[in-house]
């Protein structure tokens, strides 16, 4: 479950990440992030950065074993896709 608790539009959003239990609440068993996502515009385009902690190195090796990298870089590559899709169908017409 991601909680939004700022949101700078533009510029960044931050808030928590957590798993949550089968009722949809904090499963507080489990790891909870603290992140943000910036972006950053460039002349080819925006730099998507997201810098998440954890409390601990315990809880950050848990999450590895769980396949967070993989999550991740299956999220920013859809995120990508998506973007292009958008861009192609948003081109100006003749």
């Amino acid at each position: 479950m991601q909680i939004f608790e700022e949101i700078q539009v533009g510029q960044y959003l931050s808030g928590k990440d957590s798993f949550t239990s089968d009722d949809g609440s904090i499963n507080e068993q489990m790891p909870v992030a603290t992140w943000k996502t910036t972006f950053q515009e460039k002349e080819i385009g925006t730099v998507v950065m997201t810098d998440a902690r954890y409390p601990g190195t315990e809880s950050i090796e848990e999450v590895l074993k769980m396949g967070i990298a993989e999550g991740m870089s299956m999220a920013q590559d859809t995120l990508e896709k998506l973007l292009h899709e958008l861009k192609s169908t948003s081109a100006p017409r003749k």
